[in-house]
């Protein structure tokens, strides 16, 4: 996996180990209120500095995930990474998180669109996936506009895969799974 992948505007930065910027970027996010709904309900128990460090530490050294920071100007705004299942190889997950200030429809489609192109041109995965809210409309139109397909009918064979679990009933009744299929 690439350490840096170079965008037009945004590069994506690997997580590393002792990088006191990326500790704050991460910190920062997780005690914001507004993001409550919409990432992990486990990252918001991170709230001292002291767990992301940990958190952040962990991730750059997980071989099932790459997390990368998204850098502008030499600061760091937000966070975006794939994960897939050693059982499951044929997908993977994209999430993205912006930090507050920088969060918009056209800064999240670059920044998704340079992580796409650069797993797209690695051929690693047969889909690449992610799952939207169903009440967060903007979400779903950014992931059309990169081409992804809303795939329901997929949901529950690839979620279960992927996460080697069977499907709560909670994730099937609030979240669609949008696909882009690489073969």
């Amino acid at each position: 996996m690439k350490r840096l992948v170079k965008g037009k505007i945004y590069d994506l930065v690997k997580f590393k180990s002792g990088d006191d910027k990326l500790y704050d970027l991460i910190h920062g996010i997780f005690n914001e209120e507004i993001v409550k709904g919409f990432i992990s309900p486990e990252y918001l128990m991170l709230k001292s500095r002291n767990n992301v460090k940990k958190w952040v530490d962990s991730n750059s050294k997980c071989k099932r995930q790459v997390w990368y920071a998204v850098r502008f100007k030499r600061q760091y705004i937000g966070y975006i990474n794939y994960k897939w299942n050693e059982c499951f190889e044929d997908a993977c997950e994209l999430s993205i998180v912006l930090a507050k200030g920088f969060r918009g429809f056209e800064t999240g489609y670059i920044i998704t669109k340079t992580l796409i192109d650069y797993l797209l041109k690695e051929k690693l995965f047969k889909y690449i996936i992610a799952y939207s809210i169903k009440s967060n409309k903007l979400a779903e139109k950014l992931l059309r506009k990169l081409g992804f397909k809303k795939s329901n009918r997929l949901h529950t064979e690839i979620t279960e895969k992927l996460y080697s679990e069977n499907v709560s009933l909670n994730i099937k009744l609030h979240y669609n799974l949008f696909t882009i299929s690489t073969k």
